[in-house]
C-alpha cells in the first residue's frame, strides 16, 4: 500500500506511469504531473478501468474506500440498495403530495 507521502513525492516522467496500491487500485502519474486514482476490476469476465478521482482531492484512504465500495456494488454485494418496492412507494408518496398541492 502506498502512503500519502509516497504519492505526494511522485514526480512526472516523459511517459505516463502507474504504481499499484493493491486490490486493483493504482495511481497514474501523467507527464504534466497530474495524479489520478484508477481502479482495475473485472465484471462478468470483462476487464475494466475506472477513474476514482485526482490526488490530492482524493487521498489514499478515500481512494481505497471508494475502490472497495465500487467493487462491491459492481459485484452486486451492496446490501443497502433500494428495492423496487421502496422506490415505487417513495414515488407514489411524492406524486400524491404533488396532486394534493395542485388541487388546493
Amino acid at each position: 500500500m502506498l502512503s500519502d507521502s509516497q504519492v505526494r513525492s511522485l514526480k512526472p516522467q516523459e511517459k505516463r506511469y502507474s504504481l499499484a496500491d493493491g486490490e486493483g487500485l493504482s495511481i497514474d502519474v501523467s507527464p504534466t504531473g497530474k495524479k489520478k486514482w484508477i481502479l482495475s476490476y473485472r465484471v462478468h469476465g470483462k476487464q475494466t478501468r475506472k477513474s476514482l478521482g485526482e490526488y490530492p482531492d482524493v487521498g489514499c484512504k478515500d481512494a481505497r474506500n471508494l475502490a472497495r465500495q465500487f467493487k462491491a456494488e459492481a459485484q452486486g454485494k451492496v446490501l443497502d440498495s433500494p428495492t423496487v418496492k421502496s422506490v415505487v412507494d417513495e414515488w407514489l408518496k411524492l406524486m400524491t403530495l404533488r396532486l394534493v398541492w395542485i388541487l388546493f
